[in-house]
């Protein structure tokens, strides 16, 4: 919400960015809030990223919703070393 705020302020703070890397939203498996869901896994996410493309910054996105499991049907997170 930081960027944004900045954003809406028109400060001088954001001169130097070139980049917006996001960490995605709420995983919570067990969230209920349908509203909430929708606004912090949709509408935030496509606000940053409308943001980074009307003023050419690279968006960097990462999920933690991409592991999830226990690896019983087949999916690890182990690194391979070569």
């Amino acid at each position: 919400m930081i960027l944004l705020i900045a954003l809406k302020q028109k400060t001088g703070c954001l001169n130097e960015v070139d980049a917006i890397i996001h960490m995605g939203a709420c995983s919570k498996t067990t969230e209920t809030d349908e509203n909430y869901l929708i606004y912090n896994n949709a509408v935030y996410s496509k606000m940053l990223l409308e943001c980074a493309i009307q003023r050419n910054w690279r968006f960097i996105y990462a999920s933690s919703a991409a592991t999830y499991g226990d690896g019983a049907m087949g999916y690890s997170d182990q690194t391979i070393e070569t």
